[in-house]
């Protein structure tokens, strides 16, 4: 594991980059935080010395387009479109039903919505 504040210098010198990179890629301030965290926790956690100023830097371009790709990919296969909270997004839909109390949904009068009830009420 590495020190503070080897750390803190790692993030003075490729925060911008990775930073950078992220928002080329996501387009979300909110997503490009998440991501900067995670890069600079896998920096903080990764134990092999680099051969060179050159093999860091490139270890930290390698690590922040994966970490967005894969953010990317888990959109695409999970259903959740960016700019949605991950873990409440997409939970009903999965098995084809609405919320209870929403229109058409399991706590509508009848299973019907609104738009398909019968004129006069029932």
């Amino acid at each position: 594991m590495r020190s503070e504040e080897e750390t803190n210098q790692a993030v003075e010198r490729y925060g911008d980059t990775v930073r950078r990179l992220c928002m080329i890629h996501l387009k979300n301030e909110a997503d490009t935080q998440d991501i900067f965290q995670t890069v600079f926790l896998k920096y903080l956690l990764h134990d092999k010395p680099f051969e060179s100023g050159e093999h860091e830097k490139a270890w930290f371009i390698r690590v922040t387009l994966n970490a967005c790709k894969d953010l990317l990919r888990s959109f695409f296969q999970g259903g959740v479109r960016p700019g949605l909270e991950r873990g409440r997004a997409g939970a009903g839909r999965q098995s084809g039903a609405e919320p209870a109390g929403l229109p058409g949904g399991p706590g509508a009068a009848g299973g019907q919505s609104e738009h398909c009830r019968p004129a006069g009420g029932g």
